[in-house]
C-alpha cells in the first residue's frame, strides 16, 4: 500500500487491515518523532495532532509504543502527507501548502485543524478539490 508507510513505520502495509493492525499494536514513539522530523513539525504541533501533551510525549521512552488512538492519528498524518505529495507532486511544496492560511478552511493552515478528524476530512476534501482543479 504505502512506501511512505514501511519508511516511516518499519511495517510492510498492504491494505487498510494492516493499518487498523498497526493502529492496534502502536507505532513506538521514535518512528512518529522521526516522521514529525521529516514533515518538519515540532514537538507541540506533534503532540497537539496525535492528542497528547507536549510534555506526555516527551516523557514516553523513544521505544515505548504509542496508544491507540495516538498511533491513529499518527497513520492519518502519513496518509494525509504522502496523498498531499502526490497531488503536489512535491513533498517541500505540500508541506509549505499546509502551513499557508486557506479560505476554505476558515482561514487557518491546514495544519491548525488537524487536531480533530474533522480538520483531516476537511483537509482532504480541499486536495480533492485541488486535484480536480476545483478552486472556487
Amino acid at each position: 500500500m504505502s512506501e511512505v508507510m514501511f519508511l516511516l513505520f518499519n511495517q510492510s502495509v498492504k491494505n487498510q487491515s494492516d493499518l487498523i493492525e498497526l493502529a492496534r499494536t502502536g507505532i513506538p514513539k521514535n518512528a512518529v518523532v522521526k516522521m514529525a522530523k521529516q514533515l518538519s513539525f515540532s514537538g507541540k504541533e506533534l503532540a497537539i495532532i496525535i492528542n497528547l501533551s507536549e510534555r506526555t510525549l516527551q516523557r514516553y521512552p523513544d521505544n515505548k509504543k504509542l496508544e491507540k488512538t495516538a498511533s491513529e492519528k499518527a497513520i492519518q498524518l502519513a496518509k494525509l502527507y504522502e496523498r498531499g505529495s502526490e497531488v503536489w507532486g512535491d513533498l517541500e511544496r505540500f508541506k509549505g501548502w499546509m502551513r499557508h492560511p486557506n479560505p476554505f478552511l476558515g482561514s487557518k493552515t491546514p495544519l491548525e485543524i488537524l487536531d480533530t478528524n474533522f480538520g483531516f476530512e476537511m483537509v482532504l476534501d480541499e486536495i480533492g478539490r485541488i486535484e480536480h482543479g476545483i478552486l472556487a
